[in-house]
């Protein structure tokens, strides 16, 4: 009998219930309960057939999302290289996740941590991160034990150590046992069967720490933050292939967290890492970003070794090597005449190729002179400098590229050290607040233009095929000036920034000719609009034709010159990375107005000249003091000297916003430009949580970076300075947001 629909069973039963027969009626109750039944299931049948769908879709989404994430399960063939392989070239990608069993029957899990997938990369091991898998816990399971046995790991190799003062694995110790760097987060002591020489410590991140030295002990502490550990072993034990590892825990906290991510366990010899050292061709290598030392790789044996000799030409290197791109290109761009003195090259085991493999004396390296299995390569420069430092911040200069370099047929301009110049600035006020009714229907503004006097220095044999320099711009207190032939190039605070490696840019910011013709003191600019736009012309001058750094722009001004340079940096148009001022007269009101030599220059620009004619609207923005704060700080309501005195700035509830990173230098001393003024902004600032900070100096009095107590003395051009401890700090300060490194 053919089968019935729902819908046809469904009408059957209404009949049934329907029907009426005589003296029984059961119809309506056995219709009813079999329609009853029949909805029922239906509406299973309607789920089923739902369910069904949902779950097909979550299955194929499931799929797709497989085969998104790249993992893939192989069985296992001939080798390690020949089960890799056997994943399509098309699936392959960078992040893909391969599991296989090996010959031992073990599972083994291995994330690809390269870009390229051709089968040469995809079958090498540098490039697959050995994932976690049960048997790689086991000593997750033995730290629940009082005493760890690490003697099962592969821990012993010979003729090589870690060095005691970097921490880096170095090759040719003959006779010398090194002990892969082990887990030793929890850990109170490590114990051997032998006498350990030493043990080097290390972070989270597999950065040196410190070391212990023991020579006679088969114990050491684990001092705490330490997370991994090297140990160095003499050449005096006889069986070298029988050493036993313990190490003791602190307690029963924590300890397993140091197996939440087992990858960490991967071996760390010293090779490059892979993820952090994978060069991109696209990028290339710039030095300003690595870590440069007064260093240099032995070309007898590989290792990196630190150098302590003082004298020009200086070594110069990177701590770390770096992997061969697959272009064969490694080229030495803006060095000038600097070369790589020699490249090394290490093969895929971290092996020194030797001497014979080097290439010495050449900016340009090729699959022509780049030996066939050299896997890494790391250099040394050799850097005239009078200083390590010099040396240093110099490297940072140059760039590696990593691809085949276009023939460069301009001509190589060395610029002079001392360039002066002007610039265009607009004398008609911005700021009036009192209009003529003329000047109220005026639309257009009627400029009134002036030549300021400019001067960059820059660092000696700077040039347009160098890397552009980071520059200081330079604002001059009120006994200097730029003239149209002289500047700041033997004065100490601009000469110290040269030496750094700086460019250093000063200008007048009030053109001679318009003191001149109303009677100005040309060297006080007092915080006036054209000196902004000067300042900011000046640069993009420079960065246009000296080869000037747009993103590595700072501010230094002293005494006025510190309003000035305020102002530069919250209305001029450049991103400026960090300032510093040096006594600033950071106030129209409290600065400003009590230096006697300023009052005609504040009555021109600014219409008043004594506290009974000033008002903070007749300055509108261009007093530090009075902007980009909640609350106008009024001094007579505090106990002040030269600074405040004891628990009176913290009164100040107040805050205030500053666009960069700015550090106030004052003197207790200083009577001209009173401190309390700089200590006021910097408190509104910390309360409102600006990276700024107020450097005081105890006994010293106006321009603290020339009257503070000397350091050293530098030579710069034949000419001896003194340096104190403002200038260094100012420069530490710069270094901190991104400026040239400070070594002393």
């Amino acid at each position: 009998m053919a089968t019935k629909t729902f819908e046809e069973l469904k009408q059957l039963a209404i009949q049934i219930r329907d029907e009426k027969t005589n003296k029984q009626n059961t119809a309506t109750r056995v219709g009813t309960a079999m329609l009853e039944h029949i909805n029922k299931l239906e509406q299973d049948y309607y789920d089923k057939t739902q369910t069904d769908e949902e779950l097909k879709e979550r299955d194929d989404k499931l799929t797709e999302l497989e085969k998104k994430s790249g993992n893939k399960i192989l069985e296992w063939n001939t080798d390690v290289a020949t089960t890799r392989k056997q994943v399509p070239s098309q699936e392959r990608k960078s992040g893909m996740i391969i599991s296989y069993k090996n010959l031992d029957g073990d599972w083994v899990n291995e994330q690809y941590i390269h870009t390229d997938v051709s089968n040469a990369q995809w079958a090498l091991d540098i490039w697959w991160v050995r994932l976690a898998n049960e048997k790689d816990l086991y000593l997750a399971d033995l730290l629940l034990e009082s005493v760890i046995d690490f003697n099962t790991l592969p821990i012993q190799l010979y003729d090589c150590y870690w060095a005691k003062d970097t921490g880096v694995f170095t090759k040719g110790m003959t006779g010398w046992v090194v002990l892969k760097k082990i887990p030793c987060f929890g850990l109170q002591q490590i114990e051997l069967n032998v006498n350990a020489i030493r043990a080097i410590y290390y972070d989270a991140n597999d950065k040196y720490l410190s070391q212990w030295t023991g020579n006679t002990t088969n114990k050491f502490p684990i001092p705490e933050g330490t997370v991994y550990v090297g140990i160095n072993i003499g050449s005096n034990i006889s069986d070298k292939t029988n050493i036993i590892i313990k190490g003791t825990r602190k307690d029963n906290k924590d300890v397993n967290t140091l197996f939440e991510d087992v990858s960490s366990l991967n071996d760390k010899l010293g090779k490059v890492d892979d993820i952090e050292n994978t060069v991109f061709e696209e990028f290339g290598i710039s030095l300003e970003k690595e870590k440069l030392a007064h260093a240099s790789w032995q070309s007898s044996n590989g290792a990196y070794n630190v150098e302590n000799a003082q004298a020009s030409p200086y070594w110069v290197t990177t701590e770390r090597k770096f992997s061969i791109p697959s272009s064969k290109e490694i080229h030495l761009i803006n060095s000038g005449d600097v070369k790589f003195y020699r490249v090394l090259f290490y093969d895929e085991n971290d092996d020194y190729l030797g001497i014979d493999k080097s290439v010495t004396n050449t900016k340009d390296l090729t699959s022509s002179n780049i030996p066939n299995e050299a896997k890494y390569f790391t250099f040394n420069f050799s850097v005239p400098a009078s200083s390590k430092e010099e040396a240093i911040n110099t490297a940072k200069n140059y760039s590696i590229s990593l691809k085949a370099q276009e023939e460069d047929t301009s001509q190589e301009i060395i610029y002079n050290e001392k360039n002066f110049f002007t610039v265009e600035v607009n004398a008609h006020n911005p700021i009036k607040t009192v209009l003529t009714a003329q000047e109220q229907t005026q639309i257009k503004d009627e400029p009134n233009m002036y030549e300021d006097y400019c001067q960059l220095l820059l660092p000696k044999g700077h040039s347009n095929k160098k890397a552009p320099l980071k520059v200081v711009v330079f604002f001059h207190g009120g006994g200097e000036a730029v003239t149209e032939n002289a500047g700041f190039e033997n004065f100490a605070p601009a000469v110290h920034f040269l030496y750094r490696g700086y460019a250093v840019l000063a200008t007048n910011g009030l053109p001679h000719k318009l003191a001149s013709e109303n009677g100005l003191s040309v060297s006080r600019p007092v915080g006036n609009w054209m000196a902004v736009e000067s300042a900011g012309k000046a640069l993009d001058y420079a960065i246009k034709n000296f080869n000037i750094d747009r993103d590595g722009v700072y501010a230094y001004g002293y005494s006025q010159g510190g309003m000035t340079a305020l102002n530069f940096v919250d209305l001029g148009n450049f991103n400026v990375k960090a300032v510093t001022v040096d006594s600033p007269a950071a106030s129209m009101k409290y600065s400003q107005l009590t230096i006697s030599d300023a009052l005609v220059n504040l009555q021109y620009f600014y219409g008043f000249n004594s506290l009974e004619t000033f008002s903070y609207d007749k300055v509108s923005g261009l007093d530090p003091y009075s902007r980009n704060c909640t609350e106008i700080v009024d001094a007579s309501q505090y106990v002040i000297g030269n600074l405040f005195l004891d628990g009176e700035l913290d009164k100040i509830k107040s805050l205030r916003f500053f666009k960069c990173p700015t550090r106030f230098f004052i003197g207790d001393a200083d009577s001209t430009c009173k401190g309390f003024v700089s200590q006021v902004m910097v408190k509104q600032g910390k309360n409102a949580g600006q990276f700024c900070d107020c450097s005081i100096y105890k006994g010293v009095g106006h321009c603290v970076d020339r009257l503070a107590t000397t350091l050293k003395t530098i030579s710069y051009n034949s000419k001896e300075y003194d340096i104190t401890q403002p200038m260094v700090d100012m420069a530490i300060w710069f270094s901190r947001f991104g400026g040239y490194t400070v070594v002393e």
